[in-house]
């Protein structure tokens, strides 16, 4: 009989390599600027529209809201700043 194939799971923050955690920090930092076309994004991250969707499903599966309104995708939360002192 053969066996069942395992559906991949959304990757874990662990699995992630160190371009696209760049890439993800980039993503949250330009959507904390305000609302954005999907079309802005893609062209500001250098991602095709499989890229685009795979990154946002990342930032979902982790906690970080991201809902799109009137064609535009926007953080839920206020974007933290955090200050690393010297």
């Amino acid at each position: 009989m053969a066996r069942r194939r395992q559906l991949p799971s959304a990757p874990s923050p662990k699995s992630v390599s160190a371009e696209r955690k760049s890439r993800l920090l980039q993503l949250v930092r330009v959507l904390g600027t305000g609302p954005q076309t999907l079309s802005a994004l893609r062209r500001r991250l250098r991602l095709d529209v499989r890229g685009f969707y795979r990154d946002l499903e990342l930032l979902r599966t982790v906690g970080i809201q991201v809902s799109l309104q009137e064609q535009r995708y926007k953080l839920e939360d206020k974007l933290k700043v955090f200050v690393i002192p010297p």
